[in-house]
């Protein structure tokens, strides 16, 4: 394994080098714009290549610590795709969405600022950023790697960065939505990875998720095991069993319910904080980038309902139902995956990624209770799915056969 200081094997005073040149690309959709499919007419990046991996970074106002540590287990990651020749380090891009740019942590926006990746004083970020809807920031860079034992040449790979800078919070759907529906197309995509900063994915994590829907095709979609990084000591420090409670929880999650569900072919929620897509392929139609694959059609317009259904009708008109349905939007979306053709969803054992957890009980539980209102919402649709298919399937035949006999009787 190669070893990477990720805070000193950048060199940011190198602006000779024409991958250290920061971009910014403001974008306002027209009022009448639903989707954000249209944003491929509307934008262009300096040096538009497709990239057959984006790894996406969903950010609210974390520290820049927790930042910090995604971007490590990230450049890792990128280390060990291009080392085994998964994917090489240039058809990678790494997005990082901001959910308001009035939410951002000050001393995360100062890391970015120092590191390259965004640029407060940008001459075009000053003059339209402001009032747009999403600033894109786009950079380039080349890491040096380390002499070791192990990696002897030294080398380097190279970091493709987009920070998309929301201007307004619009919640964390809206932010997967920027990706599968506005940045995916534009770059023409095979996968897509999903994290929450503050998430670290160990060494090879994304290689075994990309390889598991590489070797089967009719993968749409998996996801991995989250844990928590040092539990024990974590909860001897706080002197809380509220993280080894969440420790213990993680391990039965993956443990029992994602391993025994996969066996069949069925994940009932691939956590947005450690998951991947498959996407593709692509076909060009009315100028833009149509997406043909797993999550193309009914899964992906199901999945951003509520996003859709409010900018139609200009308020939320879900319902209560729907509404907290909706609060585990990804239960939904891998409930129409494995309805669609022939998708299945896996869970890959080995592909480990390490989070932060709740230190403190009310915050558990408040995280806790928006889950369970939507899973609970979720497995009420699903159950009344299956009533509807038991009537369809085995009551109403057996009902028919009764009339029948019935029938055979008063004639006879």
């Amino acid at each position: 394994m190669y070893h990477l200081d990720y805070g000193h094997v950048i060199d940011i005073n190198n602006t000779s080098s024409p991958f250290n040149t920061l971009r910014c690309i403001n974008y306002s959709p027209p009022a009448e714009t639903y989707r954000k499919e249209e944003l491929q007419k509307m934008v262009t990046f300096p040096d538009q290549r497709t990239a057959e991996l984006i790894i996406a970074i969903t950010m609210y106002n974390e520290s820049p610590e927790d930042l910090k540590r995604t971007m490590q287990g990230i450049v890792e990651n990128l280390v060990d795709l291009q080392s085994t020749n998964t994917i090489e380090s240039p058809k990678i891009t790494i997005a990082l969405v901001s959910d308001g740019a009035d939410k951002v942590n000050p001393k995360t926006e100062a890391w970015l600022e120092k590191h390259g990746y965004f640029d407060p004083n940008h001459k075009h970020y000053l003059e339209e950023g402001q009032t747009a809807t999403m600033s894109f920031f786009s950079t380039s860079k080349h890491i040096p790697l380390t002499v070791t034992e192990a990696n002897p040449v030294g080398g380097s790979i190279e970091l493709r960065f987009i920070y998309l800078l929301k201007r307004k919070n619009a919640k964390k759907l809206d932010s997967h939505s920027w990706i599968l529906e506005g940045l995916a197309p534009i770059l023409e995509s095979k996968y897509v990875v999903f994290l929450d900063t503050g998430t670290s994915p160990k060494f090879n994590a994304i290689r075994m998720l990309i390889n598991e829907m590489k070797n089967d095709t009719d993968v749409a979609g998996v996801c991995g095991e989250i844990t928590i990084e040092s539990p024990y000591k974590r909860a001897l420090e706080s002197a809380s069993p509220v993280i080894l409670a969440q420790h213990f929880e993680y391990k039965m999650a993956n443990a029992l319910d994602k391993s025994f569900e996969s066996l069949f072919g069925f994940v009932s929620v691939l956590p947005g904080a450690f998951c991947a897509f498959q996407m593709g392929p692509w076909v060009r139609e009315r100028g833009i980038n149509i997406d043909t694959g797993p999550l193309s059609g009914r899964p992906i317009a199901q999945y951003l309902l509520p996003l859709t259904r409010k900018q139609h009708d200009g308020y939320d008109s879900l319902g209560p139902f729907n509404k907290n349905m909706y609060l585990a939007e990804d239960r939904i979306l891998c409930f129409e995956l494995v309805c669609k053709n022939q998708n299945i969803l896996r869970y890959v054992k080995g592909a480990v990624a390490e989070t932060d957890p709740m230190d403190s009980l009310s915050s558990l539980i408040s995280q806790r209770r928006r889950w369970l209102n939507g899973s609970l919402f979720a497995k009420c649709e699903d159950k009344f799915v299956d009533v509807v298919v038991v009537v369809v399937v085995v009551v109403l035949p057996v009902l028919m056969t009764s009339l029948k006999t019935d029938d055979h009787f008063l004639h006879h």
